[in-house]
């Protein structure tokens, strides 16, 4: 059987479909594991079953999995609320801050803003990231 040859060049797309749309790739999740799992049990060989212990293998990786998720969601808390911690104690302070076509701001910090959960300063009218603190002046 010969099976042509399916090619995309620019924006002729020989099949008809619309390009896929890149998704960002975040891994394997616990339900990724699982369904793949369940396929490896569903098509294995009859006459050759999964062993035991390759099977607990399979559960322990997949315990892993999901006290290593559990463990990124707390550390991603505690990260976001001591950033928050220190943005609200340099309120009152001289500082300087880098913004992001490279010049500096400079001036007293007057309030911290959460956005999506990354703390910035607000300097006059400015609401620039505590991840960008270049100095604090004073004490």
């Amino acid at each position: 059987m010969t099976v042509p040859n399916v090619s995309n060049s620019g924006s002729n797309n020989t099949i008809g479909a619309p390009a896929p749309v890149a998704k960002a790739d975040k891994g394997l999740g616990a339900n990724d594991f699982m369904t793949l799992l369940l396929a490896q049990l569903t098509h294995q060989d009859p006459m050759a079953p999964m062993s035991n212990a390759e099977m607990m293998s399979q559960f322990s990786q997949l315990n892993s999995l999901q006290t290593l998720q559990s463990m990124k969601t707390t550390m991603d808390q505690v990260e976001s609320s001591s950033q928050i911690g220190y943005a609200a104690s340099l309120v009152g302070k001289q500082v300087k801050v880098a913004r992001s076509d490279g010049t500096t701001a400079e001036g007293v910090v007057t309030g911290v803003q959460i956005q999506n959960k990354q703390a910035n300063l607000q300097i006059g009218n400015e609401n620039l990231p505590v991840t960008d603190l270049l100095e604090i002046e004073g004490g």
